[in-house]
C-alpha cells in the first residue's frame, strides 16, 4: 500500500532484493528503505526511527527480534514480515511466536525468483498461482535431481545458454531438490555457494583466482551462516 515503509537489508541487484524491495515500492508506491551492510542494532533503530511497517528478513534476524521484543515495543509498527529462507537451512525451521504480527516464508530460487508463502506453508512441487488462478511459476525435477521452472515470472535466455528454455518452457535453476510428498526439498550442492540470496559456482571464483599473475594456488569453501547462508 501507498502508506507502507518497507525496510529492506537485500540488494537490488538479487531476486531477493527485486521482489521484496524494488518490485513492491515501484507497484504501491510505498516508501523504500535500505538497509547494507547488515548490522542488528543499526537494523533496530531504523526499523523503529523509520516506522517501518513491512521487513523481510533472514529467520535468524526475526527470531532475534522477537526475542528482543521488538515485535512488542510500541515504536514498532510493523504489520508484516517476511522470513527468507537461506538454501542451507531450507530442510530445517525454527518456530517462534510473532503474536499478532503476520508472518510470510520466502523461498528463494537461484538467481531466478523469489516464491512467497503464507506462514508454515512449504515449498510445494508442481503449479503455484495468483489469487485470480494466472500460474505463477511451476516447478519440476528432471532425471538429474535438477530443479526446474517454468511461468510468467520467470526469464528465458538465448538458445543454448544458461537459461535457455528445455522441454515444456522450463528454465534449468542448476539446483538440487527432490520431491516428498509434493514438497519440494532442497538439497546443497558442494559446487554451488548460496551467499545472501546470490548463487555461485565455487568452480567460477577458482577461475578468476587462477587469472592474477603470479598466483601458485587457492581454493574456496564455504561455511554456514545463519544470516548470508553461505559465507565464502
Amino acid at each position: 500500500q501507498s502508506y507502507d515503509i518497507i525496510l529492506n537489508p537485500y540488494p537490488l541487484s538479487g531476486a531477493v532484493g527485486l521482489d521484496l524491495g524494488l518490485m513492491p515500492w515501484l507497484v504501491s508506491g510505498a516508501t523504500l528503505v535500505q538497509h547494507q551492510p547488515f548490522e542488528y542494532g543499526t537494523y533496530v533503530r531504523q526499523l523503529k526511527e523509520q516506522e517501518a511497517t513491512i521487513i523481510a528478513a533472514p529467520s535468524p534476524v526475526l527470531a532475534a527480534l522477537h526475542d528482543d521484543g521488538v515485535f512488542a515495543d510500541p515504536a514498532c509498527h510493523l504489520r508484516a514480515a517476511a522470513r527468507v529462507w537461506s538454501m542451507p537451512e531450507l530442510a530445517e525451521s525454527r518456530n517462534f511466536d510473532c503474536g499478532k504480527l503476520p508472518l510470510f516464508d520466502v523461498y528463494p530460487l537461484g538467481d531466478l525468483v523469489s516464491v512467497v508463502r503464507n506462514n508454515s506453508q512449504p515449498l510445494t512441487a508442481g503449479k503455484m498461482q495468483f489469487g485470480d488462478g494466472e500460474l505463477f511459476v511451476e516447478t519440476r525435477i528432471d532425471g538429474s535431481n535438477e530443479l526446474l521452472l517454468r511461468g510468467s515470472a520467470i526469464p528465458h535466455g538465448l538458445e543454448d545458454g544458461l537459461l535457455a528454455a528445455r522441454e515444456g518452457g522450463f528454465v534449468g535453476t542448476g539446483l538440487r531438490a527432490t520431491d516428498e510428498s509434493g514438497e519440494v526439498k532442497i538439497t546443497c550442492d558442494p559446487e554451488l555457494l548460496h551467499h545472501g540470496g546470490f548463487t555461485i559456482a565455487a568452480s567460477e571464483l577458482d577461475t578468476l583466482y587462477r587469472s592474477f599473475p603470479y598466483y601458485l594456488d587457492a581454493a574456496c569453501f564455504a561455511l554456514f551462516d545463519p544470516i548470508m547462508g553461505d559465507r565464502i
